[in-house]
């Protein structure tokens, strides 16, 4: 798919180590434009800068749980599409964002091919959004 480059990601973590096992997932499927941001005071500013087509968010400092973080960024940026981090199961995970609209969510230690489907669901979704609605 063509459309990565033009789609800004925006990746929600604290851990660097965590951080280094997505960007390159994600530069694997042509996302380019990636930014990232560690902690809650930045949030507001980052959103307000530019439109974000994904969110991949996990444990910021400033938030008690990515959920919370999750709450603010769609409050935010309600049009954002989001992959949560989380090692809770997928039922915890269900329960605690129904409502948000999430992709999906991957464990902490970010299994490769797990992410890989999510982006995939997510380019899926793009594929049958009008031009106009980007």
């Amino acid at each position: 798919m063509e459309k990565q480059q033009d789609i800004s990601v925006l990746v929600f973590e604290k851990d660097r180590e965590v951080i280094n096992m997505i960007l390159p997932l994600l530069k694997k499927k042509g996302y380019d434009n990636i930014n990232t941001c560690l902690h809650k005071k930045e949030i507001k500013r980052i959103l307000g800068e530019k439109t974000y087509g994904l969110a991949v968010i996990g444990e910021i400092d400033g938030y008690n749980s990515p959920f919370d973080a999750l709450k603010d960024i769609i409050m935010m940026s309600p049009m954002t599409s989001v992959i949560l981090i989380s090692d809770l199961s997928e039922r915890e995970v269900h329960e605690k964002a129904e409502g948000y609209g999430i992709i999906g969510h991957v464990k902490r230690t970010i299994p490769p091919d797990d992410i890989i489907l999510l982006l995939e669901q997510f380019e899926k979704i793009l594929a049958v959004i009008p031009p106009s609605m980007e």
